[in-house]
């Protein structure tokens, strides 16, 4: 899991790269909307077996906190 922080002018952009797997995106897509994330944009791509999504979070995310919490949920999603 990779933040650029640059990469968009009114939103941070949270990267994801893991092995797919069936409902990958619906899990993770889940575990931040339970986190209370509002998704501007979403750039999905599977490149075979693996996915590299780019969610583009709007708000004053992350604080070092914040960033810790939503980590935690997305990676248990994967």
């Amino acid at each position: 899991m990779v933040w650029h922080r640059d990469a968009a002018t009114d939103a941070v952009l949270l990267e994801l790269r893991a092995a797919d797997a069936a409902g990958l995106l619906y899990r993770v897509t889940s575990a931040l909307d339970a986190a209370g994330v509002q998704v501007r944009a979403a750039r999905i791509a599977t490149l075979g077996g693996d996915v590299v999504d780019a969610f583009y979070l709007v708000g004053n995310w992350p604080t070092d906190t914040e960033r810790a919490r939503l980590e935690t949920a997305v990676l248990a999603a994967v």
